[in-house]
């Protein structure tokens, strides 16, 4: 079989006209992108397609087991796995509340997270613990981002909780500015000193080499 050639009896101006269109840099790719998240955000709360129940702390969540395997390892080697509660198409979560659930499952579905700024920090372990390298990133950023005097101490151990070294380093630098800021006695109002004297060596030791190098 021949293959249609691109003459100029096949290939018209209007043919030219749309290529033109999709090659220019102002044509709304991201539009594309974005209806693939609305739309996987619509299948997230169809109970239609779904094919595994989840229940945390009461509330129960219909999800599809092929969307949450090919986002997280971890849910990927639980589907995998014999255990009688992936058999019985019914998973029990008991250490996450059902709000950190759910944006979980909003970002798992569509790729994007909701109120960083009061999540951050449950969302950061919990995309941890499921193997969320993305959403663990941008809760990273969004806790620098909203670093304070008044939750250096509480990010510190987080940081130093996962071996979050980019969160540790910026989180130290934080703590080490202001202190030369003469607001010193600003932490001592906070968890900060506390969380030190009962640090581990290693995390002391990351402090003493940041105020002395």
């Amino acid at each position: 079989m021949s293959r249609p050639s691109l003459s100029s009896s096949t290939f018209s101006a209007s043919n030219s006209d749309n290529i033109s269109t999709l090659l220019d840099p102002r044509y709304p790719f991201k539009n594309i992108e974005s209806s693939l998240s609305r739309d996987l955000g619509r299948i997230r709360i169809d109970e239609h397609y779904s094919d595994t129940t989840i229940s945390v702390k009461g509330k129960n969540y219909a999800v599809h087991k092929v969307i949450l395997a090919a986002r997280s390892s971890v849910f990927h080697a639980m589907f995998k796995s014999r255990m009688q509660e992936s058999k019985e198409n019914h998973i029990i979560i008991t250490d996450i509340d059902s709000d950190i659930f759910e944006e979980m499952l909003h970002y798992i579905y569509t790729g994007k997270a909701n109120n960083l700024k009061v999540l951050a920090y449950e969302l950061f372990s919990v995309a941890d613990k499921y193997d969320l390298k993305h959403l663990k990133t941008i809760c990273e950023q969004a806790l620098i981002r909203n670093l304070s005097v008044d939750n250096a101490g509480k990010i510190l151990t987080l940081a130093d909780m996962h071996n979050a070294e980019i969160l540790k380093v910026h989180t130290i630098q934080f703590i080490k500015r202001n202190a030369a800021n003469g607001n010193c006695k600003d932490f001592r109002n906070t968890d900060l000193w506390k969380i030190l004297s009962t640090s581990g060596p290693d995390l002391m030791r990351d402090m003493l080499a940041a105020f002395f190098e």
